[in-house]
């Protein structure tokens, strides 16, 4: 708590500048029942601001706790101490859990003040509502994060994949509607809202104003699960992987996959488009450079997973 006091610190200054002290200057110089109509709109506008918040952090400070697992000198010493890994990951787990849940806490009772302060006192389950959102979004966003990290030998690989695990999911299947609309006449391209609940901080954003504690509450157990996953992997994580893109040979088959899906998906669509050949009276020719991207991202994957050019 004390070592990485400057992150939370940091978290609960941003906080308290974008919340308490915003809904304060608000409230200041009007009537009380405009004041009560103007508290309930920042209290609205404050829980997608606290999503992107706890989607930024989670990152942070996953990457904080557990960066020691991606240094082999520091994994090393870290393991060479008389504690189990249960220990080591429960520790930094908490601790990441407690650098949201106590800033929030406390900005959710600046909120709170500033209302009573102001004689709001209808706005109270709005301040407490806003608390629990945040609360359970963060725990989607750092199951997500620790989760990366403990796959993943690398910090700068780690954060890459949590933000493709938060978009690629919904960026395929509208890349597929995308190419199969080029191909088809009359084809509905419409994307379905479910599209939407693939990624987690899309559909948070997307329905904010009226965001469902069933929803909140499925991404909040789905963070819970990634968190149990990634302390069963750190249990049979080898520490001399330190510094490998990926650890464990599934993740390195499915970023191998996905990567060269999406590289035969999206650079095959940009070859295509360049050349003017996609769109060509609804003919338009994709195979050929859906095999030149599929190709290009096939040695691609293997050039970043055996750090080395030499992948043919």
């Amino acid at each position: 708590i004390s070592r990485f006091a400057p992150a939370w610190g940091l978290l609960t200054l941003f906080l308290f500048l974008s919340m308490p002290l915003s809904l304060m200057r608000a409230l200041t110089d009007l009537s009380s029942y405009m004041r009560s109509v103007t508290a309930s709109d920042r209290l609205s506008a404050m829980v997608p601001m606290g999503i992107l918040y706890s989607f930024g952090t989670a990152i942070i400070f996953a990457a904080l706790l557990f960066k020691y697992l991606h240094k082999t000198q520091s994994a090393y010493m870290m393991h060479a101490f008389p504690m189990t890994r249960t220990c080591l990951f429960v520790t930094n787990a908490v601790s990441g859990l407690l650098f949201w849940v106590v800033p929030t806490l406390f900005i959710t009772l600046c909120n709170l003040t500033v209302l009573a302060a102001f004689g709001v006192t209808s706005c109270t389950g709005l301040v407490w509502a806003a608390f629990g959102k945040w609360l359970l979004a963060f725990l989607c966003f750092y199951g997500l994060a620790v989760f990366t990290m403990h796959i993943s030998g690398r910090t700068v690989i780690a954060i890459l994949s949590y933000a493709a695990l938060n978009f690629i999911f919904l960026l395929v299947p509208l890349l597929v509607l995308l190419l199969v609309d080029f191909y088809f006449m009359g084809f509905d391209y419409s994307v379905p809202d479910l599209f939407f609940w693939l990624s987690p901080i899309v559909a948070m954003l997307r329905s904010w104003t009226e965001l469902k504690t069933v929803m909140a509450v499925v991404y909040a157990v789905l963070g819970l699960v990634l968190l149990v996953l990634a302390w069963v992997h750190y249990c049979f994580r080898q520490v001399e992987r330190a510094g490998d893109p990926m650890v464990f040979q599934w993740a390195r088959i499915a970023f191998r996959v996905v990567f060269t899906l999406c590289c035969a998906l999206g650079f095959g669509w940009i070859l295509a488009a360049f050349f003017g050949l996609l769109d060509a009276g609804r003919n338009g020719v994709f195979l050929p450079y859906a095999l030149i991207g599929c190709f290009l991202g096939w040695f691609s994957s293997s050039m970043m997973l055996e750090r080395t050019v030499q992948a043919f």
